[in-house]
């Protein structure tokens, strides 16, 4: 039996220590089984480009419209299982029209956020408009 705490707890907090005198804060705000559809892939270090960009594209393409589209999706890439995940919860915390800052992952961004697109799913899956609106 599942009762509401009434508190929005549990909150989790990651901490990072960095140099110089300067705090940053950013949060992300989330709710309604946005988890529900988060994936985990470990591949190997020889999968190409395009075979990863179809692993996204599938695991979108499953999730269908359980996400609710249109979808701000964050990939983390590389490290261990736990810091891949907790690199794409960072990515969903960047600016809504900012890209990567290296030029490779940002055109990946790009190729990514094409190919959801062309899948179709639409506006909460009513296949009009766009899936995704960044990655």
């Amino acid at each position: 039996h599942r009762e509401n705490t009434g508190d929005n707890t549990p909150s989790v907090v990651h901490t990072f220590m960095v140099s110089g005198k300067e705090l940053e804060i950013r949060f992300l705000v989330k709710g309604g089984g946005s988890e529900n559809l988060s994936r985990l892939f470990m591949l190997n270090p020889t999968t190409s480009q395009e075979e990863f960009i179809e692993t996204i594209a599938n695991s979108v393409s499953e999730g269908g419209a359980r996400g609710c589209p249109p979808l701000r999706i964050g990939i983390g890439i590389g490290g261990s299982s736990e810091k891949s995940m907790l690199l794409a919860k960072l990515a969903l915390t960047r600016e809504l029209d900012s890209k990567n800052p290296e030029v490779d992952y940002a055109f990946l961004e790009e190729k990514l956020l094409n190919k959801i697109n062309s899948l179709h799913i639409g506006y909460q899956g009513l296949r009009e408009g766009m899936t995704a609106y960044s990655v």
